[in-house]
């Protein structure tokens, strides 16, 4: 009887965990995005390089990454 009680207190644990770490997700990447979106319209005002953008691109993988 005790197993059923903590195996039950665990998956409404995890019910409740998932969406938060999801959202949590969700908010890294698009936080992520906005910045890199800025920071790209910065770097083409200021020059229109190509090595001036992969900072940005860098950046934004490591977003995606740390959101995955």
């Amino acid at each position: 009887m005790e197993n059923f009680v903590s195996e039950s207190w665990l998956h409404a644990a995890v019910f409740l965990l998932v969406p938060l770490v999801e959202a949590g997700g969700a908010l890294v990447i698009f936080g992520g995005a906005l910045l890199g979106f800025f920071r790209f319209i910065v770097q083409v005002i200021r020059t229109r390089r190509a090595e001036t953008f992969t900072p940005v691109r860098l950046d934004i993988g490591r977003f995606l990454a740390l959101g995955l």
